[in-house]
Parts: structure tokens; C-alpha cells; sequence
């Protein structure tokens, strides 16, 4: 009974450690994503030049596949 006990509690501490994990990965993402959309809302409201249209467009590709590496993360985690 109490070996049980004992197994259901690791089990347990071990899905909370890993919804931490996701929920750290998911807050970078959602940081990520709130800073492209502020790229697009810029752009959309203010007018750029070309140079600059180049820059942020670079940063949304960045970001882009920051969010992507964050994904594989996210679905490599181990339940």
C-alpha cells in the first residue's frame, strides 16, 4: 500500500514538472508572438521605408522560427 502511495506521488510530482516545462515554453512563445504582432501592427500603422520594411521583416523571420524551435521543444517533452 504504501509502495503505491509512494509510485503515485513520483508519478504525480513528475507531470507537474513537466506541465512547468510546458508552461515555460509556452509563455516564451506567447512573448514571441505578442512581439511579432506589435512588428505587424507598426508596419500597419506607421509608413516605413523599404530599408526598414527589409529589417522587420527580417526580425519576423527570426522570431518565426524562434517560435517554430519552441514547438519542437514543446512536442519533444516527455509526458
Amino acid at each position: 500500500m504504501e509502495n503505491e502511495e509512494n509510485e503515485n506521488k513520483k508519478f504525480l510530482l513528475k507531470q507537474i514538472e513537466w506541465c512547468k516545462v510546458r508552461d515555460s515554453i509556452l509563455e516564451e512563445m506567447e512573448k514571441k508572438l505578442h512581439e511579432m504582432k506589435e512588428i505587424v501592427e507598426y508596419t500597419l500603422h506607421n509608413k516605413s521605408i523599404a530599408m526598414e520594411v527589409d529589417q522587420l521583416n527580417g526580425k519576423l523571420d527570426e522570431l518565426k522560427n524562434e517560435v517554430y524551435d519552441l514547438e519542437i521543444q514543446l512536442n519533444s517533452i516527455e509526458h
